[in-house]
Order: structure tokens, then sequence, then C-alpha cells
């Protein structure tokens, strides 16, 4: 199993040893629900307050940490739930899915770039592709190849 452009060795390392939520036959009892609440609840947070930053003049930003927050959030959930395969974003955040700073839901693309299972982006303020300043489109996949350069 392959996860997308964040931390996928980690996940990876605590499958193959047996660990992580919903691994090994332990479903986890009250201590699964209870952390599965409150990573929603830090998410929703986290969410709600980068959509808050939509007046704000560095939108760059605010959407990258949307959509690192939303990746984090998708992987979770893929070794929560024993899925390999990449569901929609429906699937992961069946109430609210996350929205860019002009409140536009994110982009999917499955398979994404360069053998990963998946891409998340955001179109920019025109939610056309291409573009520049706050018009450029914005993917996670290029914001991991620009930090770890």
């Amino acid at each position: 199993m392959t996860f997308g452009p964040t931390r996928p060795h980690a996940l990876e390392a605590a499958l193959q040893r047996g660990e992580g939520p919903g691994v090994g036959g332990d479903d986890g009892g009250p201590t699964k629900g209870l952390l599965a609440g409150l990573g929603a609840l830090l998410l929703t947070a986290t969410l709600a307050g980068a959509g808050f930053a939509g007046a704000a003049e560095d939108a760059g930003g605010h959407n990258a940490h949307v959509l690192r927050s939303a990746a984090n959030h998708v992987d979770a959930w893929r070794v929560q739930e024993g899925h390999t395969a990449v569901p929609s974003l429906d699937d992961v955040f069946m109430e609210s899915p996350p929205v860019d700073v002009w409140e536009r839901p994110l982009e999917l693309v499955v398979p994404g770039p360069s053998g990963l299972d998946y891409d998340l982006g955001t179109l920019g303020r025109d939610g056309q592709p291409g573009g520049s300043g706050p018009d450029a489109d914005l993917w996670l996949s290029t914001l991991e190849v620009r930090d770890a350069t």
C-alpha cells in the first residue's frame, strides 16, 4: 500500500508492524472512538480556521495548510478503515469536505503524479486550471517537492 504525499513511511511502517487503529483484529474499544473523535474535531477546527482566512493576503499558505491537513486525514482514514484504494473526499469527510480559502471543495486526482495514489489541490481564486498569483493552482504533490528542496 502506498500513501499520498504525506508521511508515507510512517503509515506503511505501522501497518507492517501490525500497529495502528483497526489493525490486528483489535477494535480499539472506546479509545479508538475517542481518538477518532478528537482527530475529527481538530481537523474541523483547522479547516474552519483556514476557511476564514479567505480575505488574507497569503491565501497560498492557508491553502497549503488545508491540503496537508486533508491529506493527513485521508491517509489516517485509509489506515483506520483498512482501505488500499483512495476514497472520494465525500467518503472521508462525510458531512463537510475540506474547502480552499475561496470556499470551493478541494480537487482529488486518482492516481496522483509520480506513482502516488492520489493528489489533492485547489484551482486557485478563479477556479480554473492554470493561472498565476492568487489564480494559480496549488497541488499537494508540488508542495512536497518544493518543501524538500
